[in-house]
Formats: structure tokens, C-alpha cells, sequence
């Protein structure tokens, strides 16, 4: 085998370790996705996910698939959108909750954290519940800022704009 025979086989291992790692992480996305619509009890078309800092695109027309942007911090970044829905969803508009999501596979496991927060989640998919910690503390984080986005309104105070992209935030 010649020198250059060897570099090309050194690049197609390296692309299949690579299409390896884009199928595991759409997999984890896509579990991460289904277990939080379930953990929350979200109604079935209320989640929508979107590339990272397009949040125009959360009309649930691309797979989550295509949603994955691989960023510069060598994480996987997706938007993820839950509408909340008002006590009549027909004549009140709901509130779109946007959130910026990013993780990367490390010695095994996931590391998942939410934009705006220093708090890195670590995942082990082989454990019963492995979300469990990060959808308890997401809530809470949704929770509060929902309550204080309300005080901050009345006030004329600026968003805190502690969860992913809010289009509205400074």
C-alpha cells in the first residue's frame, strides 16, 4: 500500500468514525426531545425544533436531524420550541418557549447543557432516567422565568433572557 493509499484510508475511518458519532448524537437529540415532551406531559405538535438562532424555522417542517448545527465549541446546537398554550387556544395566542440546546459525546456519555446557564448535565443513557436532573432543572428555569417575565413587564424592566434565544432579549 503506497503512502498516498494509506492517507485515504486513513480519511474513509475517519468519516465513518464521524457518521458513526452525527448517527449516535441525532439518536440522543432525538431521545432527549421525546423524553421531555413526555417528562412534561406537552401535547402532541406543541415542540418544534430549529436550527440554532433560527427560530423563524420552528414550524415543524425539518427533522430534527437537520436542526443539528456542529458549532465552533465542537458541541451539537439545536433550538427546541414549546408553546404554551393559553386557557382558549382558539381566540388567545399561545407563548413560544425557546430554548437553545447543545451537547457532545465525551469517554462514553453525553454532556448536555442549555444556552445562557454554566451548568454542564452529564448523560448516561444506560441509566433508568438519565434526563431526569436536567428536565427538573429546565422546569424550574422555564417556571421562573415565566413568573419573573411577567413582574419584569409591568415593571418596563429588559428581559432577563435566561433560557437559549428569546427574539425579544437585548
Amino acid at each position: 500500500m503506497s503512502r498516498y493509499e494509506k492517507l485515504c484510508d486513513l480519511y474513509r475511518n475517519s468519516r465513518q468514525k464521524l457518521q458513526v458519532y452525527q448517527e449516535e448524537s441525532v439518536v440522543f437529540a432525538e431521545r432527549l426531545v421525546k423524553g421531555l415532551v413526555e417528562d412534561f406531559s406537552v401535547p402532541p405538535g406543541e415542540t418544534k425544533c430549529f436550527p440554532p438562532g433560527q427560530p423563524e424555522r420552528a414550524d415543524g417542517t425539518l427533522p430534527l436531524k437537520q436542526t443539528l448545527m456542529m458549532g465552533q465549541d465542537l458541541y451539537w446546537h439545536f433550538g427546541l420550541e414549546i408553546m404554551l398554550l393559553s386557557e382558549n387556544p382558539e381566540t388567545e395566542p399561545g407563548q413560544p418557549v425557546q430554548i437553545h440546546l447543545s451537547f457532545k459525546k465525551v469517554d462514553g456519555n453525553f454532556q448536555l447543557k442549555v444556552a445562557g446557564k454554566e451548568h454542564t448535565y452529564e448523560v448516561n443513557l444506560e441509566k433508568g432516567q438519565p434526563f431526569k436532573p436536567f428536565f427538573d432543572d429546565l422546569f424550574a428555569t422555564i417556571q421562573e422565568s415565566l413568573k419573573e417575565g411577567v413582574d419584569r413587564f409591568t415593571e418596563k424592566k429588559p428581559p432577563a433572557c435566561k433560557i437559549g434565544f428569546m427574539s425579544e432579549c437585548p
